[in-house]
């Protein structure tokens, strides 16, 4: 147990397309500390920005005094994209997970993968469009030369959770992907599908040497009605999820070693989770999460779970991380 002379801030909500899915990471974390720590103080911020204390609309000083610690159970814009981490820092308040230039960069996925790429790390190949300058989408011939050979991935460059992501099979169908896409931001990344193995690695830093490691690795087997892990499958509790997986101990190794890779070219903080193909013995990096979910069916505390750090025990780590900084 921590001992912690004032409030543990538990952050959840916010402006964003996953605030039902943070609320839910949030009630999961209140209810696993709730064991052991009187001294929780829960923050919604609601759709609109604000902020709530047990049910009460409060200015944001106000909302924030006494906390000594924050746990962020944030996901997607504001909450993940380093706005709110931008807010603790200007209180000065510790704060779980990446600062907020890691934040950004990992939440945009056009951002990450060049740095994925000047880091020598393989990703699959992609280019970026903007809603500004694709107005017509009867160019969908000219843009898709660029990868002419299908299946193709279609997803908003800033959003988590696997929202707003298709894959295309047949040109005639991407308009109406790029119009879902389109919902969530103005920037959308057309990437080339990899059919290979899907897989997870989730990092986590040492608390006495501050150096990350990799957690055990998870083979993720979507259902037979879903091509890949998107959101459906994710939240349904029908996808199969292996942990530790059952690959190869040279696949799994290569993996863990490009997650590792991957948290430190992004310059995380504390944890991550790097999700990746595996494609003839190569490990392709498709995005990295800096506030990985904390939900029932989330990957990462599985993943500690797998390395014997129970649940409660992975929170206190993380607080005891943001209080070392």
């Amino acid at each position: 147990m921590i001992n912690i002379n004032g409030d543990i801030g538990i952050i959840m909500g916010g402006p964003s397309s996953e605030h039902d899915i943070s609320l839910r990471s949030g009630q999961m974390l209140i209810s696993a500390l709730s064991k052991k720590y009187n001294n929780l103080k829960p923050l919604v911020v609601t759709q609109e920005g604000k902020w709530q204390v047990e049910n009460k609309i409060m200015q944001m000083d106000e909302a924030l005094s006494d906390i000594k610690v924050a746990i962020l159970a944030t996901h997607g814009q504001w909450g993940e994209d380093g706005h709110l981490q931008a807010i603790l820092e200007h209180f000065r308040i510790p704060y779980t997970g990446s600062r907020v230039g890691a934040s950004l960069a990992a939440f945009d996925k056009s951002v990450s993968r060049g740095i994925f790429r000047l880091n020598e790390l393989e990703v699959p190949q992609a280019f970026t469009i903007e809603r500004n300058s694709f107005s017509n989408t009867d160019r969908v011939k000219d843009v898709l030369n660029l990868i002419p050979k299908g299946p193709w991935v279609v997803k908003p460059t800033e959003a988590g959770s696997s929202v707003g992501i298709s894959v295309v099979k047949k040109e005639e169908d991407m308009p109406r992907a790029l119009e879902e896409a389109w919902k969530y931001g103005p920037s959308i990344l057309i990437e080339e599908y990899i059919d290979g193995i899907e897989v997870t690695c989730g990092i986590l830093e040492n608390i006495k040497t501050k150096q990350p490691q990799a957690l055990p690795l998870t083979q993720i087997i979507p259902p037979a009605q879903h091509i890949f892990f998107d959101f459906s499958a994710k939240y349904s509790g029908e996808t199969q999820e292996i942990t530790p997986a059952k690959l190869d101990k040279k696949l799994v190794s290569a993996a863990q070693d490009t997650a590792l890779r991957a948290h430190k070219a992004i310059g995380a903080r504390h944890y991550s989770r790097v999700d990746m193909i595996l494609k003839d013995g190569k490990p392709y990096v498709l995005e990295l999460n800096t506030l990985p979910g904390l939900t029932a069916e989330s990957l990462l505390p599985k993943q500690a779970q797998a390395a014997g750090i129970g649940f409660t025990e992975l929170l206190e780590h993380l607080m005891g991380l943001a209080l070392a900084e």
